[in-house]
C-alpha cells in the first residue's frame, strides 16, 4: 500500500490490513484471531480496536483493499480501442493480470462465500457498479449497434461472470493434465464469450 501523505493513524490502519490479509488467506476467517492480527502488525491488542471495532470489520477492509475488481474496474474508463471486441478483450486481460497478482485471492473469495455467506458482496457491488455502468454506456455510445441489446446489469453479470469462471477453473485445474493438454487462454475464453460456442448452422 502507498503510505505517502498518510498520517500515523492511516499508516497503522493499513499495517493492520496488510498483517491480516495473509492470516485470513492461510487460516480462514474463523481460524484467525484479533490477537494474531495484532501480533503480526506489531501492535498491542487494544491498538487494533482504535481502528476496527471487530474482526469482521478488518476482514471487510481486507476484501476492499485486495479484491482486484476494486483496482481494475476504475481503470476500464481509460482503455482505448477501435472496436467493442478489442475493448472487451483488453478489459478481460486487465482483470486476469490483476487477479494473478493476488496469490491469496482464491482463498479470500471462498472465505467470503462460505464462512461469511457472501454478506460483503452487496457493498463490493455498490463500489464497482457505477464504474461498470459508465463503461457499458461508453461502449453503447462509442460503438452503437455493436452488441445485442442488454440491460446494464446483464452486461455486468455476463462479462464479470465469464472472467471469474475462467479464473476459478484455472485455479481448480492447476497442475492437472487438463491444463497441460489444453491451457485455455483468456483470449480463447473471450472468443467463446463474444462469438458463442455453436457454429451458425448448428443453431436450428
Amino acid at each position: 500500500m502507498d503510505t505517502q501523505g498518510q498520517n500515523k493513524g492511516e499508516r497503522t490502519r493499513d499495517a493492520i490490513i496488510e498483517a491480516a490479509y495473509p492470516l485470513f488467506v492461510r487460516q480462514g476467517y474463523h481460524g484467525t484471531s484479533m490477537r494474531q492480527i495484532a501480533q503480526e502488525a506489531d501492535l498491542a491488542l487494544g491498538g487494533i480496536y482504535n481502528h476496527f471495532d471487530s474482526k469482521e470489520a478488518v476482514f471487510k477492509a481486507v476484501i476492499v483493499a485486495y479484491h482486484p475488481f476494486i483496482a481494475v474496474i476504475p481503470k476500464l474508463e481509460h482503455l482505448e480501442a477501435n472496436s467493442t471486441e478489442k475493448l472487451l478483450r483488453q478489459a478481460a486481460r486487465l482483470f486476469v493480470h490483476e487477479m494473478a497478482q493476488q496469490s491469496g485471492l482464491f482463498n479470500l473469495m471462498f472465505i467470503e462465500l462460505i464462512e461469511l455467506h457472501g454478506r460483503h458482496m452487496p457493498e463490493l457491488v455498490e463500489i464497482v457498479l457505477p464504474y461498470v455502468l459508465r463503461f457499458q454506456q461508453r461502449v453503447a455510445e462509442k460503438y452503437p449497434g455493436s452488441i445485442r441489446a442488454q440491460t446494464p446489469l446483464a452486461f455486468f453479470r455476463s462479462f464479470i461472470g465469464a472472467i471469474v469462471a475462467y479464473y476459478v477453473m484455472n485455479e481448480l485445474l492447476a497442475g492437472t493434465a487438463v491444463m497441460a493438454l489444453d491451457p485455455l487462454s483468456i483470449d480463447d475464453m473471450m472468443d467463446i464469450y463474444l462469438h458463442g460456442l455453436l457454429l451458425e448452422n448448428s443453431t436450428s
